[in-house]
């Protein structure tokens, strides 16, 4: 699902190559994007392998526990940089196969769209207790991804 949102250029973040930037004015809570997405096997063995071919450096790790799979998404998300101080966080809907990026601020025409990794792939999917997303808003507080994610 292409964005009218969205256009993807060259970005200013020094070696990052292409870059996903806001075409027009998108409020907090509003939706940037949504996409569909891939569900990709990926067993330890074979983590290698995507890393070689680099289908893995440009998926995201699924929050909901299953390790041994990625998600490739099929639009301008696959190309969002990093940044510790975001203005996206992701949404997954896995009966529907999409991966949303929604407001976390204001994001004026011009703005790069930015997603924390977190070092996703090094995360512990297994543990009760995890990192802090740091794209979202303070526990007492809800955040836009929160409510998303329930609809």
């Amino acid at each position: 699902m292409k964005s009218d949102n969205l256009c993807v250029k060259e970005s200013a973040i020094e070696g990052a190559g292409r870059g996903v930037f806001a075409r027009r004015q998108i409020p907090t809570g509003g939706l940037v994007s949504k996409c569909h997405y891939l569900d990709v096997p990926a067993p330890e063995d074979c983590v290698q392998t995507l890393k070689d071919t680099g289908i893995y450096w440009w998926s995201f790790m699924r929050r909901d526990g299953r390790t041994d799979r990625i998600m490739l998404a099929l639009g301008e998300l696959t190309l969002i940089n990093h940044s510790d101080t975001p203005n996206v966080c992701i949404v997954e809907d896995h009966s529907e196969r999409t991966i949303s990026a929604i407001a976390t601020r204001d994001i004026n025409p011009g703005d790069e769209i930015l997603y924390s990794y977190m070092n996703a792939r090094e995360y512990d999917f297994t543990q009760s207790t995890q990192p802090a997303d740091r794209s979202l808003s303070p526990a007492d507080s809800e955040s836009p991804c929160e409510a998303e994610g329930r609809k």
